[in-house]
């Protein structure tokens, strides 16, 4: 599905709330994210699962993204594989003054 996004460039919000395990579609977010074409502003990741790869992944992809001005991640935690080095790589994008 993000292959077949990342070709429309008028893509503004996406709501992928689902429960997705995992972290693979994480990497294929990531991807999109970091598009220098990409002109999405609203991401909805509500009630998806990843673990500490895919919370570094879009951490990653988060800061190198300028372009992103919401983003909701909403879910119960107990589902939740990501440990406090998760977190922490996923956290780098608030420290980055080039991110939006």
């Amino acid at each position: 599905i993000v292959n077949a996004l990342a070709k429309h460039n008028n893509l503004r919000k996406l709501s992928l709330s689902f429960d997705n395990d995992g972290g693979e579609w994480c990497n294929e977010l990531a991807q999109l994210l970091q598009n220098p074409n990409s002109n999405l502003e609203e991401l909805d990741l509500t009630n998806n699962r990843f673990d500490n790869n895919g919370a570094t992944a879009l951490g990653n992809a988060f800061a190198k993204n300028n372009t992103l001005k919401k983003f909701s991640l909403v879910g119960d935690r107990s589902n939740t594989t990501i440990t406090s080095t998760g977190w922490v790589a996923f956290s780098r994008c608030l420290a980055n003054p080039n991110s939006s």
